[in-house]
């Protein structure tokens, strides 16, 4: 398995879409297609980790409180 295939299986397996990863290595969505298709290289981005969790943090707050807004609340009668 290479790195192509690693990185599309780990994204699907987190339930990410190619935008949110790509956002996460300051991508668009079509340069991150371009790289899982392999019509384009993943370059480095070492020094950009800590910008990388922090808007991984703010995807899964995201989506926590997508999920907590769906859900019906309590009511009293």
């Amino acid at each position: 398995m290479d790195y192509r295939e690693r990185l599309k299986a780990v994204r699907e397996d987190r339930d990410l879409t190619q935008c949110e990863v790509g956002k996460v290595i300051n991508k668009s969505q079509q340069g991150y297609n371009h790289i899982e298709m392999g019509r384009a290289e993943l370059r480095s981005t070492i020094g950009k980790r800590r910008q990388r969790r922090s808007l991984l943090r703010s995807i899964k707050q995201k989506r926590k409180r997508e999920m907590s807004s769906t859900r019906t609340p309590w009511r009293k009668n």
